[in-house]
């Protein structure tokens, strides 16, 4: 027997950071990112792997504006 793999979505919020401060945002806006720590390319890194990113995977950066997190390029690369 064949088993196809199912295709795998993955949030992660590496911040709650944003430029901007929509009324619609569901974030929480620039309230919840202060109270809130960004995580580390570490954690980042560690998230990833233990969610068995993979080919097929689907990795979704979300929170507040995932463009601010400095490190973002790097943990795509690492993909």
């Amino acid at each position: 027997m064949v088993m196809k793999r199912q295709k795998q979505n993955i949030h992660i919020y590496p911040t709650y950071r944003c430029n901007m401060d929509c009324l619609f945002c569901i974030s929480g806006g620039k309230k919840r990112a202060e109270r809130m720590k960004d995580l580390t390319v570490t954690e980042v890194i560690k998230c990833l792997e233990e969610a068995g990113v993979g080919k097929g995977s689907t990795v979704i950066y979300s929170g507040g504006e995932p463009t601010i997190y400095k490190e973002i390029f790097y943990t795509i690369k690492r993909l």
